[in-house]
């Protein structure tokens, strides 16, 4: 307790906790929420993607996705932990805090699981199979196993081609569906439990 407090009370935090500057805490949160939104927005486009919705939008497309969202989560970690040592005293004693980190960890495991197993596991993602069927989509939906690679699903393309999409990849995206509401639910609800509102 007596690092928190010191952590708190340094000149930075304090200047970033009781400045009137627009660039101590309103520019930091605003950071922090944007960072939030970019990690969180993109994510969520890809895992309802992955349960189906658009599905005229080839999957591999959106792989550029995780530069973007990786630029969120490190303005996000960046912004976080200055906010966290301005008030380390109140957010690092808080239950409701420690429910929030504990989702925002799982949803970027998962995360993190989505990217090796979606986009970078299989050479299967990025071939197609024959067709006698030439530029038409394929609309049928089939379950394939090749060799020792997981099932997959073959689902219509833009082009025509047949993508493979990892079995697993639907509960994937629901486990990030949930951790990020949860995770989201939790910060908010900093503002109304824990210790500075007195209710435990």
């Amino acid at each position: 307790m007596e690092f928190l407090t010191w952590l708190e009370n340094t000149e930075f935090c304090t200047w970033i906790r009781g400045s009137g500057s627009i660039w101590a805490y309103p520019l930091i949160l605003t950071l922090h929420t944007t960072g939030m939104g970019i990690l969180v927005g993109f994510n969520w486009a890809l895992d309802l993607r992955l349960l189906g919705i658009a599905r005229q939008i080839p999957v591999l497309a959106m792989e550029k996705f995780f530069k973007v969202m990786w630029i969120g989560f490190w303005l996000n970690l960046i912004t976080g932990i200055v906010l966290l040592a301005a008030d380390a005293t109140t957010k690092m004693t808080s239950w409701v805090f420690g429910v929030k980190m504990l989702f925002i960890v799982l949803a970027m495991i998962v995360l993190v699981k989505m990217e090796k197993t979606v986009f970078r596991n299989p050479a299967s993602l990025r071939k197609s199979p024959p067709s006698s069927a030439g530029p038409l989509i394929q609309t049928s939906r089939q379950t394939l196993r090749t060799g020792s690679q997981a099932a997959a699903v073959l689902e219509p393309s833009l082009a025509g081609e047949a993508q493979y999409e990892p079995a697993n990849a639907k509960l994937l995206a629901i486990l990030s569906l949930v951790f990020w509401t949860l995770s989201i639910t939790a910060g908010r609800l900093m503002a109304y439990l824990g210790p500075q509102t007195g209710i435990k």
